[in-house]
């Protein structure tokens, strides 16, 4: 009877071992395909190279991010200082008289319009480059 149990438990081992074997084939072949679709999709075959065209996309992915966070951080600046603008309109108008408060208001609307036009060009800087960085995404 214990002879039987050793040689189910050794059956058993065998069995798992088996199984085991089998799933880690199954989870190699399955990276073997995936690497096979990244050579495809980059037109690479040498993994030395796809490393490093990956690094390389890394990188510029990174420097759009921050490229991103600095525009960003403008726009923020800039609507600061659209609201700073906009306080210091409305102070200057219960301090001038109409006359004054019309020429400094002209002053301010274009500065306003100014900034405007910068956080626009801003905008767009950051939408286009969110784009690329979205295409740089996929290719990846």
């Amino acid at each position: 009877a214990e002879e039987r149990r050793e040689i189910e438990r050794v059956h058993e081992l065998a069995r798992l071992e088996e199984e085991n074997a089998r799933q880690r084939r199954e989870k190699l072949e399955r990276y073997e395909e995936m690497l096979r679709n990244i050579y495809e999709a980059m037109g690479i075959s040498d993994v030395d190279e796809l490393v490093e065209e990956y690094y390389k996309r890394e990188e510029l992915i990174f420097s759009k991010v921050q490229h991103e966070n600095i525009q960003n951080d403008e726009i923020q600046q800039l609507e600061r200082e659209i609201q700073a603008l906009n306080k210091e309109k409305a102070m200057e108008a219960e301090q001038n008289s109409e006359v004054v408060l019309k020429d400094e208001m002209a002053d301010i609307q274009s500065k306003i319009k100014s900034v405007d036009k910068q956080i626009e060009a801003c905008q767009s800087i950051c939408k286009e480059q969110k784009r690329e960085l979205d295409e740089l995404k996929e290719e990846i």
